[in-house]
């Protein structure tokens, strides 16, 4: 487990944690490092826990997929471990903690709700405006967001998201999904789920947008050239003039 830090200009100083797609892994490794420093506040921008019907496994989706055959050979079999739940009562304890909902969260228990959950919803804390567009989008929401004033921040599990929904103009967006490409080779993503082979957005920063390689491994086959990550922004205020 890496942790890779950005530091960006904002409204206030702050230490911010990302971490996007836990799977229900170990939480040790991710706390370790975040215990090391602990954040301010902790952001959570999708599929921590694994919220699907019993006895089925998340669909791919639509664009750019895998075929069925392909995705049933690679893909592990991920059910709830309760392990998502314990990290997120470990962060809870740790910072001010919220959280978005990605592709494997299709529903969301109330032991669950122990994180501030933002389903295609918005709130202010300390000058920030945090947004989280699920998987699940609300356009109408998406664009009532992108109206109001001050400095925006959108959790959207999906990168891919950035061009469907033109969220360039968002003062940063927060994603996840891609799982870094799996296998990285010469700086590129081999393939990534919804964005397909050679996927443009696995890992970095891309404009506004940062992409998580995440937290765990959800294929049989190995990450390669591509540890898990944390993601930490040094936010810092400009000094006003004088």
């Amino acid at each position: 487990m890496k942790e890779t830090v950005y530091t960006l200009p904002g409204p206030a100083n702050a230490e911010i944690a990302f971490i996007a797609d836990f799977h229900e892994g170990d939480p040790e490794p991710v706390l370790s490092l975040l215990r090391a420093n602990p954040p301010d506040l902790i952001l959570l921008g999708g599929d921590i826990l694994e919220r699907h019907d019993k006895g089925t496994r998340p669909l791919p989706e639509e664009g750019g997929r895998a075929p069925g055959w392909l995705y049933a050979l690679f893909a592990k079999d991920t059910r709830e471990t309760g392990s998502g739940r314990r990290l997120l009562q470990a962060l809870c304890r740790m910072a001010p903690t919220l959280m978005s909902t990605g592709n494997h969260e299709w529903y969301l228990e109330e032991e669950d709700r122990i994180a501030v959950v933002l389903h295609n919803l918005d709130i202010l804390w300390h000058g920030l405006r945090i947004g989280g567009l699920s998987s699940w989008y609300d356009e109408e929401w998406l664009e009532a967001y992108r109206r109001k004033d001050g400095y925006k921040i959108l959790l959207c599990h999906q990168p891919e998201y950035c061009d469907r929904f033109h969220l360039q103009d968002f003062d940063l967006v927060l994603s996840g999904h891609a799982h870094g490409g799996q296998i990285r080779l010469f700086g590129r993503g081999l393939y990534a789920p919804s964005q397909g082979l050679f996927p443009r957005y696995t890992h970095g920063r891309y404009g506004s947008m940062i992409v998580s390689s995440g937290c765990a491994n959800t294929a049989r086959i190995p990450r390669l050239f591509n540890p898990p990550e944390i993601v930490r922004i040094r936010m810092r205020k400009s000094p006003s003039k004088a």
